[in-house]
């Protein structure tokens, strides 16, 4: 239930723009990755660890929040915003996505698109990280309104939840409108 949002949004969205269109797969797997970098991130600063991680010592455990959240899935998207000639030598056995696929479109994207998807992402990590960090101001207050609770889960959760919708649209092929309709919905 956890990896639901990450796994599935993007690829909803993106059938939802183009319903004969690939599923964009490598995206899914880009936003599952950060969505669990975010969750260990968010179980490590709030002392919730999983009995695994418990177990490890603590810098490893960051290190993996890190390398899940901030590392590895801007280097996929990256991958994914390379023309497809750059990015043949990659792929498995040297094939290119399909033509017409959402991934071909994501691995076609032009420079303005490619920092689009940068843009998108950076914006939606902020917010979620200053949600996360409004979430932690209210540890042990006894003052903390049921509006002030309800924006920082719009930040933590919302705001994934945000990007990965508008990712599957934009990867679909979406304008800006379209991707920020997207957007909104994924964060209700």
């Amino acid at each position: 239930e956890r990896l639901s949002a990450p796994l599935h949004l993007p690829l909803l969205c993106a059938a939802a723009v183009d319903p004969a269109g690939d599923p964009p797969f490598d995206l899914a797997a880009a936003t599952t990755l950060l969505w669990t970098g975010l969750e260990l991130s968010d179980d490590l600063t709030d002392g919730d660890l999983a009995p695994y991680f418990r177990a490890l010592p603590e810098a490893e455990t960051t290190f993996t929040a890190f390398a899940l959240a901030c590392v590895l899935p801007p280097a996929l998207l990256a991958e994914l915003s390379l023309p497809p000639e750059a990015s043949l030598h990659r792929r498995p056995y040297g094939r290119a996505p399909r033509r017409g696929s959402a991934a071909r479109r994501l691995c076609s994207l032009a420079p303005f698109d490619h920092r689009r998807v940068q843009r998108l992402t950076a914006d939606f990590l902020l917010r979620a990280f200053a949600g996360q960090e409004t979430d932690l101001r209210h540890v042990g207050r006894d003052d903390v309104t049921v509006p002030a609770v309800q924006e920082a889960v719009r930040g933590k959760n919302g705001a994934p939840s945000a990007l990965f919708a508008a990712l599957g649209a934009a990867a679909a092929g979406a304008d800006d409108p379209v991707v920020a309709a997207y957007a909104r919905y994924g964060e209700e």
